[in-house]
């Protein structure tokens, strides 16, 4: 008798979700987005919290935002699940760089670059807004994607006002901004996870 031929074995299951989003991923999309907006208020706090070491606090706010950003990578399908890995590489890479650079001034006593810190937090910006630009595209089958794209486009328009203004401009300001933008994206993603399910009752 001829032998069978083997079936080849399985994969891995891939990262990104195989199913759309639908009002079953609603909670943890609202909690990811309240989480979010939590980052965002602090980093406007920061410097009334401490005058010592905000760009240091703010670092590890942008790690967190990264973080945010990986955990809701895994919700999403392939195309989405892709920008939002990169979304989150470059604000955890970004919060990580800072922290270190603060860490170094304050223990050390000795400045690691820190003079190009707002032209480095501007591209971040710049980028991440052009990320979450790109995720809300994708998510256009959805009501409210619109809210993402918006999130995305102010990230960009603070993005481009730090990069012009990046020799004069404060690290308060910037503090300020990156918890606005912060912030704007978590209402976002509370609003489009708000409208997950009411494409098919429509």
């Amino acid at each position: 008798m001829r032998p069978e031929p083997e079936e080849p074995l399985a994969g891995p299951p891939p990262l990104w979700s195989q199913q759309p989003l639908s009002s079953a991923q609603r909670p943890r999309l609202i909690l990811l987005g309240v989480l979010m907006a939590a980052l965002g208020v602090a980093a406007i706090l920061l410097p009334f919290w401490s005058e010592i070491a905000v760009a240091l606090l703010l670092g590890f706010v942008f790690m967190g935002a990264g973080m945010l950003d990986a955990a809701h990578a895994f919700l999403l399908e392939k195309r989405t699940f892709v920008l939002s890995w990169f979304a989150a590489a470059v604000f955890f890479l970004a919060g990580l760089i800072l922290a270190l650079s603060e860490a170094v001034d304050v223990l050390f006593g000795a400045s690691a670059g820190m003079t190009a810190l707002p032209l480095m937090l501007g591209l971040v910006f710049w980028i991440g807004g052009g990320l979450r630009m790109g995720k809300g595209h994708n998510l256009r089958a959805y009501p409210h994607w619109r809210w993402i794209f918006a999130s995305g486009l102010l990230g960009l328009i603070f993005g481009t006002l730090i990069l012009f203004q990046w020799r004069a401009i404060g690290l308060e300001t910037i503090t300020l901004l990156a918890g606005l933008s912060l912030a704007a994206d978590g209402l976002a993603r509370m609003v489009f996870a708000s409208g997950l399910g009411r494409e098919a009752q429509g």
